[in-house]
């Protein structure tokens, strides 16, 4: 089985303080257990770090030195210039790549000066640089590291797997028993695997929580993934972002309010009007008649439905399409907002985008209040795996979860639970990576294409519709 490998990104501007830094705790690394594989690397220059940051897909953490200096061009030590300061480089660093860890290096005599500060930006941490304690400090990037990478309910649901227990409960198959050996019906069980039956257990089992009522290692699952996707908070769903959209609609939406919607919104967007009582304020998409799709409803139309229905409840838009175009969110959101209107956003094939810089903002980062998300069309979660996101300051969780509790099942698959676990553990460790792999093979792919002059990939302009083309 393929091991991980991880680097860890050291920042500072004195060469030989750098040098020493680097090789203490790559000394450390190689001393102490490292399951990991975490190495250590070094630069001087901001440059240098942003550079590395936006190439090096098994970085994980970054340690910045609280102030970078860089010598004037004749090398004179007594004539440095600020590079940058450290919270201006933490800004930059999370803006890129919000899922790193970021730790800072600071003078001890300075602490109350800087951390404060520090500490409104996203800052993991910090370490004082007249303290060389390398093992200390690579015990902690190294636990921080497999905190991030943990799936508490995954685990847990392995560890009772493992324990082999018998079932007195739910479901009938009671762990594959009533399929092996059966001449009629053995090839199911040979076909889908032992564990596929031994983890499909039954809520009566305390120690592996409840997806209506989360105190355990669900609501773990569920902070994790909130803070990987830049949420307040996380729901998982099992049956689908269809149900989510439902859900959300009759959360923020009763019988006769209005509800601005695009007309060629998924199917459960129009089902969820009905089960609401909204009242539906359609807009029409943009359509690109050369080669039949829908683009997105064009600006302007939507700036003027909002302004024209300031008593509306919600807003939903779907970003990007299927077809892969999005919004420019942030001047949508605000002018909702502005009114009073709520924004949805419907991700189901965007949920991948917190994690690579070409595809962001994501509609949370716009300022959505909630985004509902597919994880199972795009990234490595079980087929009706989704999440619903929520930023909604006035977010009303008692409505929410009874909502929510009347669409779940009281018997949800446990494999999807893990399977969304186990998803937001690959999107935050290597995403990154397995989405700059993509795009570079994309362009080849399109390279390749174009190059046969039979065949030419349609680009942007493209497949805009003229009426957002402007």
């Amino acid at each position: 089985m393929a091991k991980p490998a991880c680097r860890i990104l050291v920042i500072n501007d004195e060469h030989l303080v750098l040098r020493e830094f680097v090789k203490g705790l790559n000394a450390a690394a190689r001393a102490l257990d490292n399951p990991l594989g975490i190495g250590f690397i070094g630069v001087t220059t901001a440059k240098e770090a942003l550079s590395i940051i936006q190439s090096e897909g098994n970085l994980q953490a970054v340690l910045v030195d609280d102030r970078l200096y860089s010598l004037t061009k004749n090398g004179d030590s007594s004539k440095k210039h600020l590079q940058t300061t450290a919270i201006e480089l933490v800004q930059r660093i999370t803006r890129l790549r919000p899922e790193l860890d970021v730790y800072v290096l600071i003078a001890q005599e300075k602490e109350d000066d800087v951390v404060d500060a520090l500490f409104a930006e996203a800052v993991d941490g910090y370490f004082y640089r007249e303290e060389r304690d390398y093992r200390g400090i690579y015990r902690i990037l190294n636990a921080q590291i497999q905190e991030r990478a943990r799936t508490p309910f995954y685990d847990q649901l392995k560890n009772y797997v493992w324990m082999a227990k018998d079932q007195w409960h739910t479901p009938g198959h009671s762990s594959g028993e009533s399929l092996r050996g059966s001449p009629w019906v053995n090839d199911f069980y040979e076909f889908m695997g032992e564990h596929v039956f031994d983890a499909d257990l039954s809520v009566s089992v305390p120690m592996l929580d409840s997806l209506m009522e989360p105190k355990g290692v669900i609501a773990e699952a569920q902070a994790m993934a909130a803070k990987a996707f830049g949420a307040r908070r996380t729901f998982f769903a099992t049956n689908g972002t269809s149900t989510a959209n439902k859900v959300i609609f009759q959360t923020l939406i009763a019988p006769g309010e209005k509800l601005i919607l695009d007309r060629n919104c998924h199917k459960s967007v129009h089902h969820g009007v009905v089960l609401s009582g909204a009242h539906p304020v359609y807009l029409d998409s943009a359509l690109n008649r050369k080669y039949g799709l829908y683009g997105p409803v064009p600006k302007k139309v939507l700036l003027r439905e909002i302004k024209k229905h300031p008593d509306a409840q919600a807003l939903i838009l779907t970003s990007c399409t299927y077809d892969g175009l999005r919004y420019d969110l942030k001047p949508i959101v605000d002018a909702a907002h502005a009114r009073g209107i709520k924004v949805i956003i419907d991700e189901a094939w965007y949920g991948f985008a917190r994690f690579h810089p070409e595809f962001r903002p994501t509609a949370l980062e716009a300022g959505a209040d909630y985004a509902t998300q597919s994880t199972h069309k795009v990234l490595s979660a079980f087929s009706q795996a989704s999440m619903i996101h929520v930023n909604d300051p006035t977010f009303r969780e008692h409505l929410f979860r009874e909502n929510f509790n009347m669409h779940t099942s009281t018997s949800p698959q446990y494999g999807l639970i893990a399977s969304l676990d186990v998803a937001r553990k690959q999107a935050s460790m290597e995403g990154f990576k397995l989405l700059s792999r993509t795009l570079e093979l994309a362009e080849e792919i399109r390279k390749l294409i174009n190059s046969t002059k039979v065949f030419r990939v349609l680009e942007l302009d493209d497949l805009l519709p003229e009426q957002v083309k402007h």
